[in-house]
């Protein structure tokens, strides 16, 4: 069937396979974050903060895994390690270059 085989449908589950990925990565960060006392419990109010996060989080790592023309497993190592670092470590890692940029 051609419908199966469109770039649209290839897109569609190439995301939906990172951003599980990324949820993944990011409950692995909870359950480390649990583990050493930084966390006191899985399910809490914050996890429900961690949501918009992790959307971003995936959408993300699928442009790195395009830009990086990564497929398979190597798509899906991109997701992981960007649900595991989380937006805010993004953004801090953003900002230092940023600023190492401008003082040039």
């Amino acid at each position: 069937m051609p419908w199966r085989n469109s770039g649209l449908w290839q897109d569609a589950l190439l995301f939906a396979s990172i951003m599980g990925a990324a949820i993944m990565g990011l409950f692995a960060k909870i359950a480390a974050d649990v583990n050493d006392g930084s966390r006191r419990r899985v399910f809490s109010p914050r996890l429900l903060l961690d949501i918009p996060g992790i959307f971003v989080m995936g959408l993300i790592a699928t442009g790195i895994a395009s830009w990086l023309d990564a497929e398979g497993y190597e798509a899906l190592a991109v997701g992981v390690a960007c649900g595991w670092i989380g937006p805010r470590s993004i953004d801090a890692t953003l900002t230092a270059i940023q600023d190492r940029i401008r003082k040039r």
